[in-house]
């Protein structure tokens, strides 16, 4: 919006489905912002060679959701992230996405932990206040209680003599849930 010239990054790039001449050779080009034709602020383009052609933008990214909750399992090297309903793994050591367990409740997952050095559970906070025991590799719910009646913000687990799980929430509550039968 100066009136010196400036560099911008590009946008988006796209090829001619002909790239032989005289198709290849672009004389015109309009931004005529179609509204039914364009995504967001991106315009629809008309290109006129020998052959006038219309470019409708696509959007070819999904959109990014920010994972509520993670925590870091040593014993498998792998941080495990909760998006949605969901709970993603991703491998510490390859530094690559290991496996997504989808659809894990039916409330989004708002908080995690594990059981312990050895990881082979985790218990999870949802959205409307369930506490989940989960297990770490098929990702089936063992257990389900309702603790709060708003979403956990946090959620902590205690082993020792006797197993404790600790949990805040948006209600203004804390719970203590003892685990009774292993």
């Amino acid at each position: 919006r100066t009136s010196s010239a400036v560099l911008l990054p590009t946008l988006q790039t796209f090829e001619m489905n002909n790239p032989a001449p005289p198709l290849m050779y672009v004389k015109f080009i309009a931004l005529p912002h179609n509204m039914n034709q364009s995504t967001s602020y991106y315009s629809n383009l008309v290109a006129v060679g020998t052959k006038m052609m219309t470019f409708i933008p696509e959007k070819n990214t999904k959109e990014f959701v920010p994972p509520s909750c993670s925590v870091f399992n040593s014993a498998a090297a792998e941080l495990i992230t909760c998006v949605g309903k969901s709970l993603l793994k991703y491998d510490v050591c390859k530094g690559v996405f290991g496996e997504s367990l989808n659809d894990i409740h039916n409330a989004d997952l708002s908080a995690v932990c594990l059981d312990g050095p050895r990881g082979r559970r985790m218990f999870i906070g949802c959205g409307n206040g369930d506490v989940l025991l989960v297990n770490y590799q098929s990702g089936q719910i063992i257990d389900s209680i309702n603790v709060h009646k708003k979403e956990i913000n946090c959620i902590y687990s205690s082993q020792g003599f006797r197993n404790y799980v600790y949990t805040a929430s948006a209600d203004g509550g804390l719970g203590i849930i003892e685990e009774a039968h292993g």
